[in-house]
């Protein structure tokens, strides 16, 4: 009666259902044999493989994100600085020890942010403690990572008695004084909060990378080890780009070593000199197989770990020079340092 009220053909809808009963069945088993092929693709393959390359291929893609918020790296006078580390820790503490110290704060803001916080009460129920539980939690593992120097964290006979415990609480005390000093820390001196601390930058202490000859004489036998001079004029110097690891060192200076005997020019990856053919003689350029870094192009140099790095890719994932490329500039790059086929 439906079929009648809406004037429909009956043996049109049959053949219409029918049509689309073969397409379903068609498309299940087209899908069937697709995924049938893709199975027997992946147990020939080796699959650790192609997880990995899965993996870098979903990192690989082009994401777009902000550039990262730091904290400026604490820049107080070196007087300031030591005259905090003599109040507070022996006299007889090392350079290491201080070092240690210093960068333990500066590498866990999110432990000096949560430190702070139970501080700085604020809600009911919440009591204010000096020696939180994150901190002496920080003052234990620094008290493990000094080893036999931790005893220079106390000052003369401070230690006494004490329990563990009580040390690391007393170290504790110590590491807040000194991060809230150096202004590591949420609040300012009223007590108000200003923000979360974000990540300490180190890029205002970042060293100075100089590309230079690692032979400290000349290995020719007839100079009899004779000292080597620097052979670049200061106005020649070359400044270039480093790639040391995986990070990226600007303005690098590359110097060059002669010997003023046999005029032989050492540079940081080959050795230049001349070689006596009969009655001639024919320069002759030696690259180094020690060379601790090695010239990818005009202005760029890189070091062991980054050459390594590509050869163990190439062998290890079948990456090409392009692939292994593309991925160095989208993980590391920069819009100034922008690797090519041609540096692989």
């Amino acid at each position: 009666m439906f079929v009648k009220f809406l004037n429909v053909d009956t043996n049109c809808t049959c053949t219409y259902s029918l049509f689309w009963s073969w397409i379903m069945a068609f498309s299940f088993v087209l899908g069937q044999f697709l995924w049938s092929w893709i199975a027997a693709v992946a147990f020939v393959l080796n699959q650790s493989s192609i997880v990995i390359w899965l993996s870098i291929g979903f990192y690989t893609l082009p994401f777009v994100s902000a550039a990262k918020a730091e904290h400026p790296f604490p820049d107080i006078p070196f007087s300031a600085f030591s005259q905090i580390i003599e109040s507070n820790f022996s006299s007889q503490i090392s350079l290491t020890a201080v070092l240690t110290i210093l960068f333990t704060l500066t590498e866990n803001v999110d432990l000096l942010n949560l430190h702070f916080r139970q501080q700085h009460p604020k809600y009911k129920g919440e009591n204010k403690i000096q020696a939180t539980a994150w901190m002496t939690a920080l003052a234990r593992a620094l008290k493990d990572q000094l080893g036999h120097e931790k005893s220079s964290l106390y000052q003369n006979g401070e230690e006494g008695n004490l329990s563990s415990t009580e040390r690391s609480k007393l170290v504790a005390g110590k590491l807040n004084d000194l991060a809230v000093d150096l202004n590591l820390t949420p609040y300012d001196d009223e007590d108000n909060y200003t923000g979360k601390l974000l990540p300490i930058s180190h890029k205002a202490i970042q060293p100075v990378h100089v590309i230079c000859p690692s032979s400290m004489v000349c290995g020719t036998a007839t100079c009899k080890a004779r000292s080597l001079v620097q052979n670049t004029r200061e106005r020649d110097i070359p400044l270039v780009t480093l790639i040391k690891g995986h990070k990226i060192c600007k303005n690098s200076p590359v110097l060059t070593e002669k010997c003023p005997g046999c005029n032989t020019l050492y540079s940081a990856d080959h050795e230049h000199f001349l070689h006596k053919f009969g009655d001639s003689e024919q320069p002759k350029r030696v690259y180094l197989n020690s060379a601790k870094y090695l010239k990818l192009g005009t202005d760029l140099w890189v070091d062991r770990l980054f050459a390594n790095s590509v050869i163990n890719a190439m062998y290890s994932f079948h990456a090409s020079a392009s692939a292994y490329a593309q991925y160095w500039n989208i993980t590391f790059g920069t819009k100034s340092t922008v690797l090519t086929r041609a540096h692989m």
